[in-house]
């Protein structure tokens, strides 16, 4: 059973990269290398948050370098009980945060250095609706963020 599996598995990946229809699955792919800005948007519930076009947040700016930007960031992460940093490269910063009731929300930041920009989103694993804590995150650590060092 596990052959037939398997075996319909690979004919399906050969069937669509022959059809092109893995866009979506190449981009992802892509975005954990990261070789390519990973997709922030939000999958149409309350409970998620971004700094895209068109949303109620901004992204991140900064003045000095975006080394110096992406290390504050950082380090402003790892000081934070709620969060926890579970990838980080010179792109991009996964993290999960975990609030006081023990939900777990998923925080992605993209460095975009030549628009001295840091996109984010921050999305609850679970359920439909917040009660905006995404939001509210995401506004205290742009806060934290943006102070004088």
């Amino acid at each position: 059973m596990m052959k037939a599996l398997k075996a319909i598995n690979i004919i399906a990946l050969r069937t669509a990269l022959a059809g092109g229809t893995l866009a979506g699955v190449c981009h992802l792919a892509q975005a954990d290398t990261g070789t390519a800005s990973p997709d922030l948007a939000c999958p149409g519930k309350p409970n998620c948050v971004n700094s895209l076009p068109g949303s109620d947040l901004p992204p991140l700016t900064f003045t000095g370098t975006p080394d110096q930007a992406w290390a504050r960031l950082l380090q402003q992460l790892q000081a934070d009980p709620q969060m926890e940093v579970i990838h980080h490269d010179a792109q991009q910063i996964d993290a999960v945060a975990t609030t006081r009731l023990g939900f777990k929300d998923d925080v992605r930041f993209v460095l975009d250095a030549p628009t001295r920009r840091i996109h984010f989103r921050s999305k609850s694993r679970v359920g439909y609706y917040d009660f905006g804590k995404n939001a509210s995150r995401m506004r205290a650590l742009a806060a934290r963020f943006e102070q004088p060092r």
